[in-house]
C-alpha cells in the first residue's frame, strides 16, 4: 500500500508531469491519500489534479517559486480570481488544499489580523455568559448575533467612548430600526441580549446609569401560540415513504425515526456517538447540550433493529465516532442544520402536506402522543430531559381532541327567567344624545412634543398599542 501511487493510476501517461510541479508535485501524493481518505471519488481525484495544474501555474506567474512561498493570503487571492472566472470551476479545491497544508504546516503562517472593538466586545460577552451564566453555546452565539447590529449602530469602532457616554435616546432609536426587521419575539430577543449586555457593562462601572431597567421590555403573552406538532398517523406515513433501499436513505430514516420515536433535538442527534448505545444494557445515553445533562432512554427492539440496519448497510466505514456522517465527500459527521434538511427533502419527496414541515415539531408530537397512550406528565418530561413539569405540560394544549371530552355540553331547551316586563324598552325615555366625532391623536403641541412622539414611536415598535 505504501508503494502504491495514487497518481500514476489516476493519470497513468500524464503522472510525471503532475509529480514535477514546482509547487505542490513533492505533496501530491500525500495530498491525493489524504483526499482518498476523506472518501473521494477516483473521478473528483482526476478533475483535482487539473485544478492543481492550474493553481500551480497560475501561483508561478505571480512570484511564488518555491511551496515555502505561498500564503493562505495568496490562496485566498487565487480562490476569488477563480471563483469570478472560469465559470467558478478551479475554487473549490483551493479550499481543500488549502485545509490541507494548513493541517501539516506546510504553508507561510499568515499575520492574524487585529480584531476591531465590536469583535473584542463580543468575545468578552460571550465568555461571560458561558462562564459566569453558565449558558449553552447556541444561546451565547444567538446573544452574541443579536447584540452586533447595536454595536454597529452606535458605531464602537469609529468612538471608543461611545459605551461610556451611551445615552438612552440612542437605545431607543435603535429600537425603531431593529423593529422594522424584527417579528415581537425576534425583538424580544435582541432587548434581552441588549439588557443582559448592558446589565454587565453598569457592573463594571462603564456605564453609570443603569440603562438595562429603562429599557422597555416588548408585549408578549404567555402561551399566546400553540407549539407545532403533526399528527400521529401523518408522522407514520412519512417515516414509511422514505425509500431505506440506499444507504443516504437508511440514514435519514434513521434520523427522523429517533427524532419521532425519542423526542431528541436537532444537536442532539448530531452529537450522537457509537459508544452511546449499549447494546448489552439496552440503553441509549443522549448528552443534551441545552440541560448539560445526561439522558439514558431504553433502547426499544425496533429502535435497536432500526440502528443495527443502519450501522451494518448505510453508514460508511469512517474514522469518526459521530453515528450520522455525510453522505459525499469529504466525510464527517453532519451539522445541526442538517436534520432540518432532512426533514424538508422527505417531505417534499413523500408527496405529504403538513403543516409544520419542522424537525422540532417531531418532538412535541412525539410528547402528544405519549400523552394519549395514558403515559403521566412525569413521565414524559423525565423522557423529554425537561426540568419541570411547566415545560411539559405546554403539551397539554397540542391535545385538543381530548380536550373536548374535558368541555360541558351546551345546554338545550328551557327558557330564562324573566326579569323584565316583555315592554320594558318601550317604557323608557327617549334621549336625543349628541354623538361626538371619534379622538385622533394630531400631535403634541407642547415643548416636549419631540420627545413625547419619539416615545410614542418606541412604544409602538415593541407592539404597545
Amino acid at each position: 500500500m505504501k508503494n502504491r501511487s495514487l497518481v500514476k493510476e489516476l493519470r497513468p501517461r500524464a503522472y510525471r508531469r503532475y509529480l514535477a510541479l514546482p509547487l505542490f508535485g513533492a505533496v501530491l501524493e500525500e495530498l491525493c491519500r489524504w483526499l482518498h481518505r476523506q472518501c473521494y471519488t477516483d473521478g473528483m481525484l482526476t478533475a483535482y489534479l487539473k485544478r492543481i495544474a492550474g493553481l500551480d501555474g497560475w501561483l508561478r506567474r505571480r512570484g511564488r517559486h518555491a511551496l515555502t512561498d505561498v500564503t493562505s493570503k495568496d490562496l485566498r487571492t487565487a480562490y476569488d480570481h477563480y471563483a469570478r472566472t472560469h465559470n467558478g470551476r478551479g475554487a473549490g479545491p483551493i479550499r481543500i488544499i488549502g485545509g490541507f497544508l494548513s493541517e501539516r504546516d506546510l504553508i507561510a503562517a499568515e499575520e492574524t489580523p487585529k480584531r476591531s472593538r465590536t469583535e473584542t466586545e463580543l468575545i468578552a460577552f460571550g465568555s461571560d455568559l458561558h462562564d459566569i451564566r453558565g449558558l449553552c453555546d447556541n444561546t451565547v452565539y444567538n446573544r452574541q448575533h443579536r447584540l452586533r447590529p447595536f454595536l454597529e449602530f452606535i458605531g464602537l469602532d469609529r468612538r471608543p467612548s461611545a459605551i461610556r457616554t451611551l445615552k438612552m435616546e440612542s437605545i431607543e432609536g435603535f429600537l425603531r430600526v431593529a423593529a422594522k426587521t424584527n417579528g415581537r419575539v425576534s425583538l424580544s430577543n435582541v432587548v434581552a441580549a441588549l439588557r443582559s449586555y448592558l446589565e454587565r457593562k453598569h457592573v463594571q462601572g462603564v456605564v453609570r446609569t443603569p440603562l438595562h431597567q429603562q429599557i422597555p421590555i416588548p408585549r408578549l403573552y404567555r402561551l399566546e401560540q400553540l407549539p407545532r406538532s403533526l399528527p400521529w398517523e401523518q408522522v407514520s406515513a412519512l417515516l414509511k415513504s422514505i425509500d431505506r433501499s440506499q444507504p443516504v436513505g437508511l440514514r435519514d430514516f434513521t434520523v427522523l425515526y429517533l427524532a419521532a420515536h425519542y423526542g431528541l433535538r436537532s444537536n442532539e442527534l448530531m452529537r450522537l456517538k457509537l459508544e452511546d448505545v449499549d447494546w448489552r444494557a439496552g440503553t441509549l445515553k443522549v448528552a443534551q447540550t441545552k440541560t448539560k445533562n445526561t439522558l439514558v432512554l431504553p433502547l426499544t427492539d425496533e429502535a435497536g433493529d432500526v440502528l443495527c440496519r443502519y450501522l451494518r448497510e448505510g453508514r460508511p466505514t469512517s474514522e469518526h465516532r459521530e453515528m450520522f456522517l455525510r453522505s459525499i465527500a469529504p466525510r464527517g459527521p453532519l451539522g445541526d442544520d442538517e436534520v432540518w434538511t432532512i426533514m424538508r427533502l422527505r417531505v417534499r419527496l413523500s408527496g405529504l402536506k403538513l403543516r409544520s414541515p419542522s424537525a422540532h415539531a417531531l418532538r412535541h408530537s412525539f410528547a402528544v402522543h405519549l400523552l394519549r397512550q395514558g403515559v403521566s406528565m412525569k413521565a414524559i418530561g423525565d423522557t423529554l430531559g425537561h426540568r419541570s413539569l411547566t415545560s411539559t405540560s405546554i403539551y397539554l394544549r397540542l391535545a385538543v381532541d381530548d380536550l373536548r371530552a374535558v368541555g360541558l355540553a351546551v345546554p338545550r331547551g328551557g327558557s330564562a327567567a324573566a326579569l323584565l316586563p316583555a315592554d320594558w324598552i318601550k317604557r323608557l325615555i327617549k334621549v336625543k344624545i349628541a354623538t361626538a366625532a371619534p379622538l385622533r391623536h394630531t400631535g403634541f403641541h407642547s415643548t416636549l412634543a419631540p420627545l413625547l412622539d419619539e416615545y410614542l414611536a418606541t412604544c409602538r415598535a415593541l407592539g404597545r398599542g
